[in-house]
C-alpha cells in the first residue's frame, strides 16, 4: 500500500535546509511544491499498477516498490535539481520553430520578441505583449525542465532569476552558493542561441528581388529569406479561438440565440475554419506549445472575397427607392431583421448605450449596402432612366444614372444646379430614422446629441460619395 505523500521522505526533505531570506524561502516553497505535483503523479501511476497486479507476482510488486522508492528520491529538491541542470542543455526557448515548416528540418530556431517600433501596422510577436509565451524545442524528456524555469515567485520566473544570477535563488537551490552558481548557469543558457542562424533543405526560402543596382545595370539582386512559423503567435491566436469557441460563456451565449433569450453579451463565429495537424502521435517533438494545442493550429481563410452582388433592378414605377425597393434587398432585410429581433429579444431602453451601439452598427452595414446599390445601377446601360415607366424622383435620377448627362443636356443642367445630394440625404435620414426606431430616441437629448453626432457624420460620407457623379 503506498503512502500519502506527506508521509514520504519527500514531506520530511521540506523541513530541511530551509533559507532564512524571505524571497529565498518563497522560491524554495514554490519548488517543493512543484516537485511534490510531479512526485503525486508519478506515484500514482505506481499504485494503478499495483492495484491490477495479481497473485504470484512477486517480482512485478518488488520493481514496482523499488520503483517508487527511486521517484522519491530523484524528487529531492537538490538531487532533482542537479538532474534538470544537465538536461537543460538539451532543450532551448524559441519564438519561431523550423520544424513547425518541416517535421525533419534541422536548422536554427528564433527567438525573437519582436520590433516594437514597427508600431500597429504589422502583426507580430511585438503586438501580443505581457501575453507573449515562449515556447520550447527540443528533447521531449526535458521539458519538464522549461516548466520548472517558469515558475513565478513575485512576479518573475525562475529563469528571470537564474540569468540575474539571484542569490536568493542560490539559497533556495542550496547551501553550496558555488554548485548553486554553476545550476543557475546551466538553466540561464535556455535563453540563449543554440547555435548560428542556419536554414535547411527542408525549410522555406523565398527570393526577394531588390532594387537594380546601377553599376550592374540589368542584373537584379536578391535577399533570400527563410520565413519560420511564429509559434508564440499561432499560440496566441490559438487561444483565442478557443476561447471563443469552447468557453462557457460562449456556449451560453450561442444557447441564448438559440432559444431567443437575453444574453450579457454576444459571441463570434470563424467560418471556413481550418484545422492544421503537426507532430502527429508526439506532438511534443514540435515544440511545447504545439503539445499543449494537442498538435492543432487553426487556419483562418486567407482568400479573395468570393461577391455574391444581386442582380440590379432598375427602379420603375416608384417615386424613391427608399419606398420600396431598397428595403427589399436581402441584405437590408437581414440587417434590420437582426436589429428588430434584438430589441425584442433585449430588457435594455431604446434610449440606452446597447441599443445605441446596435442601431450604429446596423447603420453602417446599410450604408455600405445603399452604396453598393448605387454602384450596381451604374453599371446599367446609361439613359435607363428614360423609360417611361421610371416615375424616379429627378434628384434620385441624378443620382442613380450619371452617366444620362452625358447626352442629355437638359438633364446634365439639372444636376450641376439642383443640389439633388442634400435631397437624397435627406430621403435617406427619414428612411433610416424610422426603421431604426429613432423617434423614440429623440425623447432623451443624451441620445439626441449622439444620434445626430453619427448621422451627421454618415451622411457628410454619404455626400462625398455621391460628390463623385456631380
Amino acid at each position: 500500500m503506498i503512502q500519502p505523500v506527506k508521509d514520504t521522505a519527500l514531506a520530511k526533505d521540506r523541513t530541511l535546509r530551509t533559507p532564512a531570506d524571505a524571497r529565498s524561502a518563497r522560491m524554495q516553497a514554490a519548488i517543493r511544491e512543484f516537485l511534490h505535483k510531479r512526485l503525486q503523479l508519478k506515484l500514482d501511476d505506481v499504485q494503478k499498477r499495483q492495484a491490477k497486479l495479481k497473485g504470484g507476482q512477486a517480482d512485478k510488486a518488488r520493481e514496482l516498490d523499488l520503483k517508487r522508492n527511486k521517484e522519491i528520491a530523484r524528487h529531492q529538491l537538490e538531487e532533482w535539481i542537479a538532474d534538470a541542470a544537465l538536461r537543460a542543455a538539451r532543450i532551448e526557448q524559441a519564438t519561431h520553430i523550423l520544424k513547425l515548416t518541416h517535421p525533419q528540418a534541422k536548422g536554427a530556431n528564433l527567438l525573437a520578441l519582436g520590433n516594437k517600433a514597427i508600431g500597429d501596422t504589422y502583426v507580430g510577436t511585438h503586438t501580443i505583449g505581457t501575453d507573449l509565451r515562449l515556447d520550447v524545442i527540443g528533447d521531449a524528456a526535458a521539458l519538464d525542465v522549461a516548466a520548472f524555469l517558469r515558475l513565478r515567485v513575485d512576479g518573475k520566473s525562475l529563469l528571470d532569476y537564474a540569468i540575474g544570477r539571484d542569490p536568493d535563488l542560490a539559497a533556495a537551490f542550496c547551501a553550496d552558493r558555488q554548485q548553486a552558481e554553476k545550476w543557475m548557469g546551466a538553466f540561464a543558457r535556455l535563453a540563449q542561441p543554440r547555435s548560428q542562424p542556419a536554414s535547411h533543405k527542408f525549410g522555406k526560402q523565398v527570393y526577394w528581388p531588390l532594387a537594380e543596382d546601377g553599376k550592374q545595370s540589368g542584373k537584379v539582386k536578391y535577399h533570400l529569406l527563410a520565413p519560420l512559423f511564429s509559434t508564440s503567435l499561432a499560440h496566441y491566436v490559438w487561444k483565442i479561438i478557443e476561447e471563443d469557441r469552447f468557453s462557457v460563456d460562449a456556449q451560453n451565449a450561442r444557447a441564448a440565440r438559440r432559444t431567443r433569450t437575453a444574453y450579457p453579451h454576444g459571441y463570434r463565429t470563424y467560418p471556413d475554419l481550418a484545422i492544421q495537424r503537426v507532430g502527429g502521435a508526439n506532438p511534443q517533438n514540435a515544440g511545447q506549445l504545439n503539445m499543449e494545442r494537442n498538435g492543432k493550429n487553426y487556419l483562418l481563410p486567407s482568400l479573395p472575397p468570393a461577391w455574391r452582388a444581386e442582380r440590379a433592378q432598375v427602379p420603375l414605377y416608384v417615386k424613391s427607392i427608399f419606398d420600396h425597393l431598397f428595403g427589399n434587398r436581402t441584405r437590408v432585410r437581414r440587417a434590420l431583421g437582426a436589429f428588430q429581433e434584438w430589441r425584442e429579444g433585449v430588457v435594455a431602453a431604446v434610449d440606452s448605450a446597447p441599443a445605441r451601439r446596435m442601431r450604429m452598427g446596423v447603420a453602417r452595414e446599410l450604408h455600405d449596402e445603399l452604396l453598393q446599390f448605387a454602384a450596381e445601377l451604374h453599371e446599367v446601360k446609361p439613359g435607363w432612366s428614360l423609360d417611361p415607366g421610371c416615375q424616379l424622383n429627378p434628384e434620385e435620377q441624378c443620382w442613380l444614372d450619371p452617366r444620362r448627362a452625358d447626352s442629355d443636356e437638359s438633364f446634365a443642367a439639372f444636376c450641376r444646379t439642383n443640389g439633388w445630394q442634400d435631397s437624397v440625404c435627406a430621403r435617406y435620414e427619414n428612411w433610416l430614422s424610422t426603421r431604426l426606431d429613432v423617434p423614440a430616441v429623440l425623447r432623451s437629448q443624451t441620445e439626441a446629441a449622439h444620434w445626430a453626432s453619427f448621422l451627421n457624420e454618415e451622411l457628410h460620407m454619404i455626400r462625398i460619395e455621391l460628390s463623385r457623379h456631380d
